[in-house]
């Protein structure tokens, strides 16, 4: 099976290495599956020598569109790489990001076609680790259901979509690769490791964005203003459920 990684690489260089230390890992243990990582350099982060973290079944490719500092454009332009090559899987792991191969060992002899894998995430704080679960797609029109690196997606697909720039781009990603008509199939096996500094800190960051939530609604979605209000207050209510009272605590030794 072909794996595409492609990962934004626009934040200290560290997490980059970090990132592609993880894949090397998988790879190892999952000779049967050959990875192509595309790590796209933007935001001014410099390029560095990757190649220590090739393996017999993983090329590690270096792409740049420095100076700029675009994630939707850095994923775009991984997802232009492989238009012309076979079909496979495609994941967007963000540099920081750990890839696991839980998830990978499930999948690897399932059929792929038109299709998304939504897997779990472990989401790692400097005191606690939550394990969430992959979330129903139907309320993807009031919630984004799927942590973006712990997805597989079929590269036909995958390629047949463009991220939008600006905010909440994987949201968006996403609902236009379900209006494919894809399927999609929920594995509860850990497909990546996502670093935030607390629960509290990261719920501020997102009550912040409360304005880029509303134009989602409205301008993206083409919600009225009565349904725009109603989806922001079910969207929140969803965000304190699934942070609260979904997600799972595991001590820290499990992971």
């Amino acid at each position: 099976m072909n794996l595409y990684i492609i990962t934004p690489a626009g934040g200290p260089q560290l997490e980059v290495f970090k990132t592609c230390e993880s894949i090397q890992a998988v790879a190892k243990e999952l000779p049967k599956i050959h990875i192509t990582h595309y790590v796209i350099f933007n935001n001014s982060c410099s390029e560095c020598d990757l190649t220590e973290y090739q393996e017999e079944n993983l090329d590690i490719i270096s792409l740049s569109i420095n100076p700029k500092g675009c994630r939707s454009t850095a994923r775009n332009l991984g997802l232009e790489q492989i238009k012309s090559l076979p079909s496979g899987l495609v994941n967007f792991l963000d540099a920081g990001d750990l890839l696991s191969s839980s998830a990978l060992k499930n999948i690897q002899h399932k059929n792929f076609k038109n299709t998304l894998f939504s897997c779990t995430a472990l989401i790692k704080s400097q005191k606690k680790t939550y394990i969430r679960e992959p979330v129903s797609a139907k309320f993807i029109n009031l919630i984004n259901p799927f942590y973006i690196g712990a997805v597989y997606l079929d590269s036909e697909i995958a390629k047949k979509v463009k991220f939008h720039t600006g905010r909440k781009e994987d949201w968006k990603y996403w609902i236009e690769c379900i209006q494919k008509k894809i399927e999609i199939k929920q594995v509860k096996k850990q497909a990546y490791i996502y670093t935030i500094y607390s629960k509290a800190n990261h719920a501020k960051r997102k009550i912040k964005l409360y304005k880029e939530q509303y134009e989602f609604f409205r301008r993206f979605l083409k919600f009225s203003k009565y349904q725009t209000i109603l989806a922001l207050i079910t969207h929140y209510t969803l965000q304190v459920y699934l942070w609260l009272f979904r997600q799972k605590k595991l001590p820290k030794k499990i992971y």
